[in-house]
């Protein structure tokens, strides 16, 4: 079975129980669903090693923000069944290794910290080493 197959149904699972508000919701399965997909095929060895919870969590965070709908890396983790550490590791590689697919997230991080501790560095993704951006 391929990795987006079996992912397909957590995701859909998962984002009903974290966003109550069924637009979110969808919104958010099918860009985190595309996504997926197209690692995929670009590089499938992402997926290798990590968990599912893992992956749709920090998928999930970044994807909140998007959709002007985030939630704190402890409540995503809870609803999950993983931990906040999971969380943040799991979102900070996705924006390593697929910065093009969140420039618009990293812009609500930036607009939502400015003057912050976490803009410190000039390295593109320094902005997220908070364990939560609000």
């Amino acid at each position: 079975m391929s990795i987006p197959s079996r992912l397909s149904s957590e995701v859909i699972e998962a984002a009903k129980t974290i966003w109550p508000d069924q637009v979110i919701a969808e919104k958010i399965t099918a860009n985190a669903l595309e996504i997926i997909a197209n690692v995929n095929k670009s590089n499938f060895v992402f997926f290798s090693g990590k968990s599912s919870r893992g992956l749709i969590g920090g998928l999930f965070y970044l994807l909140g923000f998007r959709y002007d709908a985030a939630k704190k890396q402890t409540e995503l983790a809870e609803k999950l069944g993983t931990t906040d550490v999971t969380i943040r590791d799991s979102y900070r590689k996705w924006l390593n290794e697929f910065p093009d697919l969140f420039r618009d997230v990293i812009g609500k991080f930036e607009e939502n910290e400015k003057g912050s501790n976490c803009l410190q560095s000039n390295d593109k993704n320094s902005h997220f080493q908070n364990e939560d951006v609000f």
